[in-house]
């Protein structure tokens, strides 16, 4: 019975979590890596266009060109925290990330990073922003503004663009999440026996 405990674990890991990372951080390829720059209010962008921020917490807007032949079109944000972050208990940091396409929102998500599980000094986390198909070869606009005053500290926050990414089918991650649990409950009651 551990036998096939052990195999529904190895195979709930691998459709569930295993699948999920590999579909948003590692599938398709890597076609440019944006290192967000310096906070302001007022930004212009290249085209003319004025962008504006209330309260001055909005990084360089970054301009992305993108087009069709390049969807699926994954969008991920590396957060490169410093020092160890177990030292002193934070909430973390809350951000705002938008993509625009001729100033209108193609994707509008909040983004928040926390303390990870992992110990030690200077950890890089990524977070998916989205998965996005783009409807017309133009440049698209990526704009990311911090919504309260960051707790965690960062020596840098850069974007990664990947071309052709494989969306993670959820009804499969969710098989492969109960697959998972089936196995872990398999195993500690036939080892019970």
């Amino acid at each position: 019975m551990t036998r096939s405990a052990v195999l529904l674990i190895l195979v709930g890991l691998v459709l569930g979590p295993g699948f999920y990372a590999w579909a948003a951080f590692f599938s398709g390829a890597r076609v440019a890596e944006h290192r967000l720059g310096d906070k302001g209010a007022r930004w212009t962008l290249p085209s003319g266009d004025v962008m504006r921020s209330s309260n001055a917490n909005m990084f360089e807007p970054v301009e992305i060109p993108l087009d069709p032949a390049m969807n699926t079109v994954g969008l991920a944000l590396v957060f490169e925290v410093v020092g160890d972050v177990r030292v002193e208990p934070v909430r973390g940091n809350a951000y705002q990330a938008l993509l625009l396409a001729d100033g209108n929102p193609l994707v509008q998500k909040q983004v928040n990073i926390s303390r990870g599980t992992s110990q030690g000094p200077d950890q890089r986390w990524s977070e998916l922003v989205a998965t996005v198909d783009v409807p017309s070869a133009r440049t698209y606009t990526f704009v990311l503004e911090e919504t309260s005053a960051p707790e965690l500290p960062l020596t840098g926050i850069s974007l990664q663009v990947r071309r052709n990414v494989v969306r993670a089918r959820m009804e499969l991650v969710w098989a492969g999440v109960a697959l998972l649990l089936a196995g872990i409950v398999a195993f500690f009651s036939a080892s019970r026996r």
